[in-house]
């Protein structure tokens, strides 16, 4: 649902509602990925901060929508190859402060965009959803987050959050804005 539709959602108890993003998800959730401990803890300690307003400020591209799309264009493409990936700001980012995991992990994976959004599933929709099942708690899943009732947001949130730093070994950043 188009974030200006979200809008006129309502439960029908009259609760109010809140949506609750996982900041940078799919840059976030590629922590598992990483196999070089070092590689890995500098990530973690970049992810602290919104990533892809560091990798605009260093490429000097000021949209950050235009770092979200290079993203996805580099995780999304199954015909990666070495000319056409190392023009992709987002890649040249990564190469330089991670390249093994640059090569290893975004270059060779021509499934990236699928490995990352089956990961997401298996967490927030999977486990996240038995949980508020099992709790009988109300939530819409989103792509990188969910709508819930406000006055049980934090409880669901906070499974996220936990859920996730089972599964990286890191807190997630979870927003919460009123619909």
């Amino acid at each position: 649902m188009p974030s200006e539709a979200r809008c006129n959602l309502y439960h029908v108890s009259g609760f109010p509602l809140a949506e609750y993003d996982v900041r940078t998800c799919h840059p976030f959730l590629m922590l598992k990925f990483f196999t070089d401990v070092q590689e890995r803890n500098r990530y973690a300690e970049m992810l602290s901060s919104d990533i892809y307003t560091q990798i605009g400020d260093e490429m000097q591209i000021g949209d950050r929508d235009q770092i979200k799309k290079d993203f996805q264009r580099v995780c999304n493409s199954p015909h990666k190859n070495s000319g056409w990936i190392s023009k992709q700001p987002v890649f040249q980012f990564y190469h330089k402060h991670f390249p093994n995991f640059a090569e290893q992990f975004i270059f060779k994976r021509k499934d990236l965009a699928a490995c990352l959004q089956n990961f997401e599933a298996s967490l927030l929709v999977k486990k996240l959803g038995a949980f508020c099942r099992e709790q009988n708690l109300f939530w819409i899943l989103m792509h990188d987050g969910f709508i819930a009732r406000r006055d049980q947001g934090g409880v669901i949130a906070g499974q996220a959050s936990r859920i996730i730093l089972d599964a990286v070994g890191f807190s997630p950043r979870i927003e919460c804005k009123p619909l």
